[in-house]
């Protein structure tokens, strides 16, 4: 839809969030509004009419940031809710068109349609300055952000833009056409006395544009780009929806999903809020969601992730450590609380077969870990034929090809109902 041509209007960086959310209900019919709700440009909600944000309605907001990403010259997006409702998402940007957030409306679907036939008259000179001034309250905290870190210390934002631009393109074209298909893998447990099913959530891409392209690039490209939060927050929305969904796979079976966190979640203040929100609305119990953070990443920003941890403990999400080693500098990470699995490196468990140095430490580590109740699983093995080998070791799980081949989420309904104990 194209936004209709309006009059010039004063921006107020002064205005609250308060005044512009009354101004924003005051230029719609009370009678058919559900709620009204703030979104700054990562699809964080900022101010809420009512209750919490559910996962369907997040994700709503996220679809709508991603095509207007994608055009900048649409003006809003209309999605359906289902049970009569629809959701009405308005584009939040400067006069250079530039995106700084997001306002989400649920109305009735009869109210929504109207508003899709007759998008100037919801677009009308009142919401267009509401609108306005919360962009011009979003850029200013934006800016006021980006002044606390420092010019020296950051690249010139419009020169990067300029040389990602072709990647952003193919990332958003990616993101509009159906982007994102949850898949799993079983972490396979080497003793017979586990009683978690376990999978790791796996990224892909339908789109034909990104489908020869690993999702590790599309993540780079992503991050580089300021877009891995809300990719962070697209899969936990799309996977905590699935799950409310379908809640006899995890009140029957019990079962346990783990998320990759990139650094930008990791540095994201308001990303621990949104999980919890999602997990409350979708009242999940503890133990069901846990998220991974990898070595290296865990050894740059210690404080930051013991941060990130003591949070999601207190949500009842537990830690893994991807990629671990064997050397003192891992060991201590150990001691960040709710570390409940430690996924080897693949390296590691390889040379354990060949040298008796490596054998040793994996031995220590395993009885470590064990004594704080952290279990071990291996990563990337190359044959069935090394499961005795890999129990003997203390493995409690593994993670392989070899031994498990990643699946569609959805396709676990059909699974956990009729051969579960093969899933």
């Amino acid at each position: 839809m194209e936004r209709a041509a309006q009059a010039p209007v004063e921006e107020s960086p002064e205005d609250d969030l308060l005044s512009i959310f009354q101004r924003i209900c005051s230029a719609l019919e009370p009678a058919h509004t559900y709620s009204v709700s703030l979104h700054d440009e990562q699809g964080e909600p900022e101010w809420l009419s009512q209750g919490t944000l559910g996962p369907d309605e997040h994700r709503v907001a996220l679809d709508a940031l991603t095509l207007f990403n994608g055009d900048p010259a649409r003006a809003s997006v209309v999605r359906d809710l289902g049970s009569s409702r629809s959701a009405v998402t308005l584009r939040v940007a400067s006069y250079e068109r530039e995106l700084l957030g997001a306002v989400m409306i649920v109305v009735d679907s009869r109210t929504a349609k109207h508003y899709a036939d007759n998008e100037s008259e919801l677009l009308g000179q009142s919401m267009q300055r509401a609108l306005h001034q919360y962009a011009a309250l979003r850029r200013a905290a934006r800016d006021a952000q980006a002044a606390s870190v420092g010019s020296h210390e950051q690249a010139d934002p419009r020169s990067a833009a300029v040389e990602l631009d072709p990647e952003i393109d193919k990332l958003n074209e990616a993101l509009r056409s159906n982007p994102i298909e949850l898949h799993v893998q079983r972490l396979v447990p080497l003793h017979p006395d586990a009683q978690r099913r376990r999978y790791e959530v796996l990224l892909r891409s339908k789109s034909s544009l990104m489908q020869n392209a690993a999702p590790r690039t599309m993540l780079k490209t992503a991050i580089a780009s300021g877009l891995g939060s809300m990719i962070d927050r697209r899969v936990v929305t799309e996977l905590i929806g699935w799950l409310a969904r379908h809640p006899a796979v995890w009140q029957v079976h019990g079962v346990s999903f783990s998320v990759n966190l990139t650094r930008t979640s990791l540095h994201d203040g308001n990303f621990i809020k949104f999980v919890g929100l999602c997990m409350t609305k979708a009242a999940l119990p503890r133990d069901t969601l846990s998220f991974e953070v990898d070595i290296p990443t865990a050894l740059r920003a210690t404080e930051r992730v013991q941060d990130i941890a003591m949070a999601l403990q207190g949500l009842g999400c537990p830690l893994i450590l991807d990629d671990f080693m064997s050397h003192s500098d891992c060991f201590e990470l150990m001691q960040l609380p709710g570390v409940s699995m430690l996924k080897l490196a693949a390296d590691v468990t390889a040379k354990s077969r060949t040298d008796r140095i490596a054998k040793t430490a994996i031995t220590t580590l395993v009885k470590r870990a064990h004594a704080k109740n952290i279990l071990i699983a291996a990563k990337r093995t190359k044959s069935r034929a090394d499961e005795q080998w890999l129990s003997d070791l203390g493995i409690d799980f593994v993670q392989s090809h070899a031994f498990s081949l990643p699946v569609t989420i959805s396709s676990l309904v059909k699974r956990f109902g009729t051969n579960a104990a093969q899933v």
